[in-house]
């Protein structure tokens, strides 16, 4: 955690306190069964009042009161300091890609190809469709009745307007060595409400190309048309590089940043075309240098392949949450719905 974090959590909550702001964070960052749980009661919430949300929380309750003080606390730290991305690049120590949309990977049902608009959870996205990719494969199968990938995208200054990077509060272990480098969390507090852009959800990948599309998305995020064709033809471009290699990170001593695919280096299949890594400024493929470019977490991921196909997504034009201390979830828990 950066210096100045430490401190001003010291000065407002004192050394107790942030030694319990240390155990709450440990809670939900810790890949633990207290996650797990957590996590279940949060979702599961379907009740209309703060009272019934206690006790369906029980003794996790004070958790999740301690994850919004303590969020508020920090985002209101990083934001005296800088900005959002800023940190995220300085907990990093590498450049991020600023044309990169925000992503949320999830699994949904047939027929749910929009997603839930509102979350009683803690809301993760991921500032890559990359990291998006990483938490589709952590979940795929989780819910037998989900089998369609969606992804939600939404402009990243409009997710750290009110999202809080949480980077620093991953530990490094040797299972999961740098997880908060591939998954690029953003979190939103509980009973987020997101609003799409206007005929556009459920989209195909071949969809984000469209001129129909890329003109709403404009109007919906005020930006020139130039400028949403960048971001969309961005995310066509990471799915590529998905389908054709999976996902893959430069590993020559600095923390892994998602490469772009680019012009040919070797020919122009997939696997000979040049992959740039911004923190070194290296360009080679994998055939010519296939130690660098190592598969992310050495694991196996879904097939972007097989998802990619099937996979919906869905921009998202506006956020509306609170980094409230839990007294004002009466009017969080208020129903609320609707497009824009």
């Amino acid at each position: 955690l950066p210096q100045f974090l430490r401190d001003a959590l010291t000065r407002e909550y004192g050394h107790e306190g942030f030694s319990i702001f240390l155990l709450t964070v440990g809670i939900y960052c810790g890949d633990t069964i207290f996650m797990c749980e957590f996590f279940n009661r949060m979702k599961t919430w379907r009740g209309t009042s703060s009272r019934e949300l206690g006790e369906h929380l029980g003794e996790y309750l004070p958790v999740a009161i301690g994850l919004l003080r303590f969020g508020r606390s920090i985002r209101n730290a990083i934001l005296e300091w800088g900005s959002m991305l800023s940190f995220f690049e300085l907990c990093r120590g590498v450049p991020h890609d600023r044309r990169r949309l925000a992503a949320r990977g999830l699994w949904v049902p047939h027929g749910q190809d929009e997603g839930p608009l509102r979350c009683t959870n803690f809301t993760s996205f991921s500032l890559s469709l990359e990291g998006a990719a990483v938490i589709l494969d952590l979940y795929e199968g989780d819910d037998l009745a989900c089998v369609v990938p969606l992804v939600l995208l939404v402009p990243q200054k409009l997710l750290l307007e009110q999202g809080l990077v949480t980077h620093p509060f991953y530990p490094e272990t040797e299972s999961e060595p740098g997880s908060g480098d591939e998954e690029q969390e953003v979190v939103l507090p509980p009973f987020a409400q997101f609003y799409t852009v206007e005929g556009c959800t459920a989209l195909s990948l071949q969809d984000l190309s469209s001129a129909d599309v890329t003109r709403r998305a404009a109007a919906a995020w005020s930006v020139a048309e130039s400028v949403a064709y960048e971001h969309l033809r961005h995310v066509v471009a990471c799915a590529e590089k998905l389908r054709s290699i999976g996902n893959r990170g430069c590993s020559r001593g600095h923390r892994p940043v998602y490469p772009e695919l680019g012009v040919p280096c070797c020919g122009d299949a997939p696997e000979q075309r040049s992959l740039h890594c911004a923190a070194c400024g290296i360009m080679s493929c994998l055939q010519c240098d296939e130690q660098r470019w190592a598969a992310s977490r050495e694991k196996s991921f879904v097939d972007p392949k097989v998802w990619l196909k099937f996979a919906r997504f869905t921009l998202i034009s506006q956020i509306v949450s609170s980094w409230g201390d839990g007294r004002d979830w009466g009017t969080a828990l208020a129903p609320t719905c609707g497009k824009g």
